[in-house]
C-alpha cells in the first residue's frame, strides 16, 4: 500500500485539489522511473543537484539517494503545499542531504556550486537562466523536462552557453560550457 503524505485534512478547496493531484502523481511515479532517468543523465555520488520546481520530490528523493551522503540536493519550489509534503517525505525517509528552497527564481546558492540541474516546466526563462548560469559549475548537466518546442529551447539555451548533448529518456540533456 502506498503511503500518502497529505498536506492536512482541512476542507480548503486548494488543499483538496492539491491532495488529489498528489495522489495521482504518486500513483504514476513508478511509471516515470525517475531513478533510471537520473542515472542516464549521469548523476553521481557527491554531486550537488538543483531540482527547480521540484514539487513533492518525484526527482528530489531519488536524486538524494543517488548522490549519497557526500552529495546534496537543493529542491526549489514556490508551492507551499508541495514544500510541506516534500519536507514530510524527506523526514520520513531520514534524508539529511536535501535542502528545500522556497522560491521560484532566486536560489541563494553560491556561484559555480552546482553539478546538475533538473528543470521542470521552464517559465520566466530569461530571469531563471541568469540564475542557473550563476550557480552552474563548468560542465554542469542541465536536464529539461518539458513539452515545449524543443528546437526553440535548444536555440535559447545554446545562446546562454548550454550545449545540447542528447535526449535521454524523454528529457533534454545540456551541458554548461
Amino acid at each position: 500500500m502506498m503511503d500518502y503524505d497529505f498536506v492536512n485534512d482541512e476542507k480548503e478547496p486548494s488543499r483538496i485539489f492539491f491532495n488529489l493531484r498528489y495522489i495521482f502523481q504518486r500513483l504514476k511515479e513508478p511509471l516515470s522511473r525517475p531513478e533510471r532517468k537520473l542515472r542516464a543523465l549521469g548523476l553521481k555520488r557527491g554531486f550537488k543537484v538543483l531540482d527547480v520546481w521540484s514539487g513533492t520530490g518525484v526527482y528530489t528523493i531519488p536524486a538524494a539517494k543517488l548522490v549519497g551522503d557526500k552529495g546534496f540536493v537543493y529542491s526549489m519550489d514556490v508551492d507551499p503545499y508541495a514544500v510541506e509534503v516534500l519536507e514530510k517525505r524527506c523526514e520520513k525517509l531520514g534524508l539529511k542531504n536535501v535542502e528545500i528552497i522556497f522560491s521560484d527564481l532566486e536560489t541563494g546558492l553560491e556561484k559555480n556550486s552546482i553539478d546538475a540541474i533538473l528543470l521542470h516546466k521552464p517559465k520566466d526563462t530569461e530571469k531563471l537562466i541568469k540564475e542557473l548560469k550563476r550557480v552552474s559549475k563548468q560542465g554542469c548537466v542541465l536536464s529539461v523536462m518539458c513539452k515545449q518546442n524543443e528546437e526553440e529551447l535548444k536555440r535559447f539555451l545554446h545562446k546562454h552557453n548550454f550545449a545540447f548533448i542528447d535526449k535521454v529518456d524523454g528529457m533534454l540533456k545540456f551541458v554548461y560550457k
